[in-house]
């Protein structure tokens, strides 16, 4: 299996000079990891290719580091989104953090590789503010891609949780749930991005 991490190429929130954010780590490498294990292959793309930018909150530990070493060299260089094909891949997987909450969801590129991903009936994924890639993004007939799906991210209550609920460029539950989304929100968890 071939597979899509599309992550962001953001690293403040509110563009440079504002509070820093980028990628939440672990929501990239331990499912980065478990492709690995599974010995799928992967490209790691963004935005505007280059470095993934980390949230410093997540920085990794001397021994995570040796654990994650496969995809923190991933994260050192990544493939500009404008030149991915979806015709290469099996599955898209979008990780979270605040970061991509300001550049993936008005990415024009990955709308388009996510309506041919749906179209063709391939595996589209995404974790915690990962979904906010798939707001903007339509299916082949112009309806929202999340319409009639039943699905989770970071929710309101969390936002409100971390105090940045009026730092993000819009709440990502309510988003979804515009577009159409079954959504599902459990209990807040502990130490999240």
């Amino acid at each position: 299996m071939k597979i899509l991490v599309v992550t962001t190429s953001n690293a403040f929130f509110g563009g440079p000079g504002g509070h820093p954010t980028g990628v939440w780590l672990d929501e990239f490498t331990v499912p980065y990891m478990t492709f690995l294990a599974g010995n799928a292959s992967m490209i790691v793309a963004s935005p505007n290719g280059g470095q993934m930018p980390i949230d410093p909150r997540t920085l990794p530990s001397e021994k995570q580091k040796l654990d994650w070493a496969p995809s923190l060299l991933a994260a050192e260089n990544t493939v500009p989104l404008r030149t991915i094909q979806s015709t290469e891949f099996d599955a898209i997987f979008i990780p979270g953090g605040h970061g991509p909450m300001f550049d993936l969801p008005e990415d024009l590129h990955l709308q388009q590789l996510l309506q041919e991903f749906h179209s063709a009936g391939k595996i589209i994924a995404a974790v915690c503010h990962g979904p906010c890639g798939l707001v903007n993004a339509k299916r082949a007939d112009g309806q929202p891609l999340v319409k009639g799906v039943t699905l989770t991210s970071y929710t309101y209550s969390e936002e409100v949780a971390a105090h940045l609920d009026k730092q993000v460029p819009f709440i990502l539950e309510e988003k979804l749930t515009q577009c159409g989304a079954n959504f599902i929100a459990r209990e807040n968890r502990a130490n999240q991005c």
